[in-house]
């Protein structure tokens, strides 16, 4: 449940990144998008932010019950807090393009390591 529970809360700003990279894209072949509604972010830095929240605690809880090795903890946060700074970049350049790629392409890898380090800790445990 609680790795279901991570990839919930990582998929929304991972695609928030994708639609604000290429919202005029989207604007221009007439999809009714969040972007055109939202042209600054705000209401998606919103959602990133409550979703962030969840995906920076939930590997606290996967360590707890034993899902993952403590040793892929830190690589994590190390990560997370690169993606963290890229969810704020959002905010204060108000969902421009650049700061919608970096968002997009620093939430890989917290996921990748937190993917990695799950499966590598059951196959151990094993």
């Amino acid at each position: 449940m609680l790795l279901a529970t991570y990839i919930f809360s990582w998929q929304f700003p991972h695609f928030y990144g994708i639609l604000y990279e290429n919202k005029d894209d989207y604007k221009k072949a007439g999809f009714k998008m969040l972007s055109n509604e939202d042209p600054t972010g705000q209401q998606a830095f919103n959602h990133i932010a409550a979703c962030t929240l969840v995906n920076t605690f939930v590997p606290l809880g996967m360590l707890y019950t034993g899902m993952i090795n403590p040793l892929f903890l830190a690589p994590f946060y190390y990560y997370q807090a690169k993606y963290i700074q890229s969810v704020w970049d959002f905010k204060q350049n108000e969902a421009s393009v650049n700061s919608s790629k970096k968002l997009k392409k620093k939430s890989y890898m917290p996921f990748m390591v937190l993917l990695a380090g799950f499966m590598l800790s059951t196959s151990h445990n094993r």
